[in-house]
């Protein structure tokens, strides 16, 4: 297929342009089939054979999208589908500053949709006034909350206060029992060393007699 498109010319730093027809298969710098024109980007110059690139496109020679421009500047006739064709890059940057632009539009007019209008003075006033009305009570509830688990919490402790007592109770009651066992067996016993003594004292007497 041919295409009509531009060759580098000119010296370092300054560069030069050709309008030619080639084979699209071909390198840019390669041969080239005519020279149709020529084009200098520093002086804005553009020499162009009109009746060449019109008979050349008419029979299926393709511009690129530079010549287009250069083309659409000169006011040369183009074949309808000769359109400047976007690279596939800038076809999704198009796209996404799209999509962007209309994500911010929804933005924005949710935004102000959510925003409701500002009403009198007398009813933000009222509005206000029944804020602190609701605080208080909410205040109110919670110190009634509050007080009714410390008094929940005092009445368990002294039930299980009053639990522990009478086992405690139990067991000093056993512990006096004990003691008192043990005081009476201690004075049998000095009752019976007493007696053992006494019996002793009287034999001893009746031998002497």
């Amino acid at each position: 297929m041919l295409v009509i498109r531009l060759a580098r010319t000119g010296r370092k730093k300054y560069a030069t342009y050709r309008i030619t027809v080639a084979d699209s298969r071909r390198a840019v710098t390669s041969k080239f089939i005519k020279v149709i024109g020529h084009y200098n980007p520093h002086t804005k110059e553009i020499v162009v054979d009109k009746e060449l690139a019109e008979k050349y496109m008419a029979n299926g020679a393709r511009p690129s999208n530079r010549v287009i421009r250069l083309f659409e500047n000169e006011k040369i006739k183009l074949p309808k589908w000769a359109i400047f064709q976007q690279k596939h890059g800038e076809k999704k940057e198009k796209a996404e500053k799209a999509k962007k632009a209309s994500t911010a539009k929804e933005a924005v007019s949710e935004n102000e949709a959510s925003v409701p209008e500002r009403e009198p003075t007398e009813t933000t006033a009222e509005t206000s006034t029944q804020e602190e009305v609701k605080s208080e009570q909410i205040e109110s509830s919670a110190n009634d909350q509050v007080n009714t688990k410390v008094a929940e919490e005092a009445q368990a402790a002294s039930d299980q206060i009053a639990e522990k007592a009478p086992s405690e109770a139990k067991d000093t009651n056993l512990d006096e029992t004990a003691s008192g066992e043990e005081k009476i067996a201690k004075q049998a016993a000095k009752i019976e060393d007493t007696a053992a003594e006494v019996a002793l004292e009287s034999a001893e007497t009746d031998t002497k007699k």
